[in-house]
Order: C-alpha cells, then sequence, then structure tokens
C-alpha cells in the first residue's frame, strides 16, 4: 500500500541535536594504514568448480555464464590479505583458473582489468561530481578519527587524483550516500546521524571539493537510505526505510535548495527487502525503486515512478543468490541495469541488463577480490563503470570500465 502525504502531515517535533554521540562504521574492513606509492593489487583469486551462487537456479532464468580466463595482477601477486569480508570466505587457492561448469562462454572478455588507484584508507564508498566539472569524484568515509569523508576529483579515464584528495570533517555519521539535492550540478554529502534523535545531514559540495554542512533534518528511525531524483525536478530526493522489520515501509523526503525537507512526501508498505537503490529501469526517464531480498528465493522488486515522488507496485523478478548490488546504465541504452557480488566468491559478480522485456539472463565475471562496489560512469563515455573497494593491501579501487564488463 502507498500513500501520498500533505506537506505538513508528518513534520517531526524532534529537536535537532547539535553534536552526535559516536561513529559508526559503514563496512566491516578498519584499517588504518595509509597508502603507497606502487598501483598494483596483490590478490589473485581463484574460480570454483561449485554453482557459483550457492544456490538453485531462479526459475525461468538460466545460470550466469563466466569465462574461464583469469584476471590479470602485474608482477606481485603475494600473500592474500583480505581482512574481514562480510561476504563470506576468502578461496584464493592456487589454482587460477579452474573449470567453468556455470555455462558455456559468453561472448565477453576473457579477463578483467582493472584501473587502479590507491588511496587513504576507508570504510565506504559512493560516486558523485562534487565539483562540478562534469567528471565522477570518489568519494570515501575515511577510517578512525575525526569522522570524515575524503574527496578524489575524478581524472575521466577511470582514476582518481589521490595527490589531489580534499578533506572534509562531518559529524558523527553511521552511513552516507552522494547526490545533488541542491540542483545546483554539483554532488553533496547525504550522511546519517548517530545517537538521538534520527537524522540526515546534507554536506553541499562545493567546486574546491570541499563539503560544507548546509542542513540537517529530523527524520523517523531507519535502516535503509538513498538518493535519486524521483520527483524529477532536478533535485535528488532522500529515500529511506527498514525492509527488516515485521512492517517494511520506505519514505521519499524532497529534496530542496536548502537541503532536505521536513516531512516526507510520499510513503508505501512494501514487501521485506535487506537492499534499496534507485535508477530508471524501464527507461521512461522516471526513477524507479529498486528493492533486493537476499533471502530463499533472492529477488528484484521494481518499483516504477510516476515522476511526482511516488512509485507503484512491485514487478518481481527472481534472480541468483546476492548481498549487495547497485544500478547504472553499462550498455548506454537509457536503462539502468544491474550489478550484484555472488557470495562466498568474492572476486566475481554478476550483470543483469534491464530490457523491455525485464532482466536479461545473468552473467558472471572475474575480478580481483573486493568488499563492495559502484555503478557510474568515471570515464564519461555514457556507460555505467563498476568501482569496487578492492581487499588487501595497499587501500585502494579498482575500477572496470563499461567496455570491459559488459558485452
Amino acid at each position: 500500500m502507498t500513500r501520498r502525504l500533505p506537506r505538513a502531515a508528518a513534520v517531526l517535533l524532534l529537536a535537532n541535536a547539535g553534536c552526535p554521540l559516536s561513529f559508526d562504521p559503514t563496512a566491516a574492513d578498519a584499517s588504518t594504514a595509509a597508502p603507497i606509492t606502487t598501483a598494483t593489487s596483490d590478490l589473485d583469486p581463484a574460480t570454483s568448480e561449485a554453482d557459483p551462487t550457492g544456490g538453485t537456479s531462479p526459475a525461468g532464468t538460466s545460470a550466469p555464464t563466466t569465462s574461464t580466463g583469469a584476471p590479470t595482477t602485474g608482477d606481485d601477486t603475494g600473500d592474500d590479505d583480505t581482512g574481514d569480508d562480510d561476504t563470506g570466505d576468502d578461496d584464493t587457492g592456487d589454482d587460477d583458473t579452474g573449470d567453468d561448469d556455470t555455462g558455456p562462454d559468453d561472448g565477453w572478455p576473457d579477463s578483467l582489468t582493472p584501473v587502479v588507484t590507491e588511496v587513504w584508507d576507508f570504510e565506504a564508498l559512493d560516486l558523485g561530481d562534487v565539483d562540478g566539472d562534469g567528471r565522477l569524484d570518489l568519494i570515501t568515509s575515511g577510517t578512525g578519527y575525526p569522522p570524515r569523508v575524503d574527496v578524489y576529483p575524478g581524472l575521466g579515464d577511470g582514476s582518481f587524483d589521490r595527490d589531489a584528495v580534499v578533506v572534509s570533517e562531518l559529524w558523527d555519521f553511521s552511513q552516507f550516500v552522494v547526490a545533488d539535492v541542491t540542483g545546483d550540478g554539483r554532488a553533496d554529502v547525504l550522511a546519517q546521524g548517530t545517537g538521538y534523535p534520527p537524522r540526515v545531514t546534507v554536506y553541499a559540495g562545493g567546486g574546491d571539493l570541499a563539503v560544507t554542512e548546509l542542513a540537517t533534518t529530523d527524520v523517523f528511525e531507519f535502516t535503509h537510505m538513498q538518493a535519486g531524483d524521483l520527483t524529477g525536478d532536478g533535485r535528488a530526493d532522500l529515500l529511506i526505510g527498514d525492509g527488516l522489520v515485521s512492517w517494511p515501509w520506505l519514505q521519499v523526503w524532497p529534496g530542496t535548495a536548502e537541503g532536505i525537507a521536513d516531512a516526507p512526501l510520499f510513503e508505501a508498505d512494501p514487501w521485506a527487502f535487506a537492499l534499496l537503490r534507485s535508477g530508471d529501469v524501464t527507461g521512461d526517464g522516471r526513477v524507479d525503486v529498486v528493492t533486493a531480498s537476499t533471502e530463499f528465493p533472492p529477488q528484484f522488486y521494481i518499483h516504477p515512478g510516476d515522476g511526482d515522488g511516488g512509485f507503484g507496485e512491485p514487478q518481481i523478478s527472481e534472480i541468483w543468490d546476492l548481498s549487495w548490488f547497485d544500478l547504472g546504465d553499462l550498455d548506454g541504452d537509457g536503462r539502468a541495469d544491474a550489478a550484484a557480488d555472488i557470495p562466498n566468491n568474492e572476486w566475481r559478480f554478476q550483470l543483469y541488463l534491464a530490457g523491455a522485456d525485464g532482466w536479461s539472463d545473468a552473467g558472471a565475471r572475474e575480478g580481483y577480490n573486493f568488499f563492495r562496489f559502484e555503478l557510474g560512469d568515471v570515464d564519461g563515455d555514457g556507460r555505467a563503470d563498476l568501482v569496487t573497494h578492492a581487499s588487501g593491501y595497499p587501500p585502494r579501487v579498482d575500477v572496470y570500465l563499461a567496455p570491459v564488463i559488459q558485452p
């Protein structure tokens, strides 16, 4: 059930807290080492002969196809050091090719070679054009104290300039997303504050890559957050909710030039979900809401956006096992496609291309071990690239450009 709310219907009476209480990192990896000067990965993943997703094939879909070539790693293939990865046990044995039993070669390249940028140690990442120069920048949340984000300017070729990083301190926060809330052409940081009351603070992006505190909005206590222009006014809206409670819920809070509005515009009672994303999956020019369940059977729920801040009942698709996914237009056709991880295969991911008749069959690809990833067009060719938080040392991001990962 969905409900469109009057603007004053849910104004909160909670007072804004001036300083949050404690820092709650957004990912499991929390080392503090600074980067070194080389830029090669030390991971040489193995492939598995087992079912790539650890489950049975969903109805109406075929197994993810994968090539047998192993990713190249340069000259240094030292010991694997993946830390605590929440996607499963690391399996990096001596055999780096293996026999693939998931299907025939699908014509994609035999191996994936990323563009590697070493960065300062971090816990979570997102992408956005913070300085408004037309190129996506890398935004990471630094480890340790003080709470902060590091912004690395994008160079337009899949790499980021580590030497030009700009550090901005924030109030304590537990998670963040990046989107242009104010509509000025620069991406802003939306951070969930820790402690009480539940709130989201907008930090406005600037031409110098710094983000500065703009406004804080008290909201309802939530678990999931995302941002996208559901109203179609050129400003990203805040999407929050909780899909893991007895009565799952989602709310849309409009973005304004002054930050996030003081009340939600729209709310819905969706099916239970573990993951939340937004993007134009249907290709109609309106942002859709996509949730995913990770329990059996794993499914995508596509809630078509109405262009006015709301969204409809979901179109449901069964998929392969996953614990993480993101949306982005991988093939440049105007529809947001999906990339997902493969649990217990920390070097592999699966792609679902969106079309007029729904998702394509999954295609599995192999790269280097990673914790999480985001999709975004970092080289400006009109297609989304995959940017991973690589595991191991040194701290780095691996960027798999669209021509490498899509047909």
